[in-house]
């Protein structure tokens, strides 16, 4: 019977939370309500600074782009180059002494990359796979027998 009783109270506790979240909700007071519809007006704040703005703005940006431009500061742009991979450890210490014995050994630039979880010692920048298999070859008979080709890409910059 005590179960019983038990059972009874804890289903009036939850019609009654049921009850006061229906009315609690549905009632005319606007304050403290949710209204799904007020999100797209936030969003529209949220880009309003980056989209709007007045022609002088716009104006003074365009000068001070064209005279970037005029004084040598450059605007970024890619290419794909192929280089040489030496070799790739995940132990930084063995990266660091890896690429000071490489620097010794090759006169071109050389490069320690991080790309997760390892760090890969690179030398070269060609633009043609035909000149990076020419670099292999002469890698291979410096020493690095595992060397291979890699295509990656290069930030530069336009002058």
């Amino acid at each position: 019977m005590e179960k019983m009783a038990g059972y009874m109270n804890r289903k009036l506790v939850f019609i009654s939370a049921c009850i006061f979240f229906v009315v609690g909700f549905s009632a005319e007071n606007d304050e403290g309500r949710f209204d799904p519809s007020s999100l797209n007006k936030w969003t529209r704040e949220l880009n309003e600074p980056f989209v709007v703005h007045n022609i002088e703005q716009s104006l003074k940006i365009k000068r001070i782009q064209d005279s970037l431009k005029v004084s040598g500061v450059a605007e970024n742009s890619r290419r794909f180059i192929f280089q040489i991979q030496l070799v790739q450890t995940s132990d930084y210490a063995s990266a660091l002494t890896l690429e000071s014995s490489a620097r010794e050994v090759f006169q071109e630039s050389l490069e320690l990359v991080f790309d997760s979880p390892y760090y890969k010692i690179r030398v070269g920048k060609f633009d043609t796979r035909e000149e990076a298999e020419k670099f292999q070859i002469e890698a291979r008979q410096k020493g690095y027998p595992a060397a291979w080709i890699v295509r990656t890409e290069e930030w530069q910059t336009k002058k």
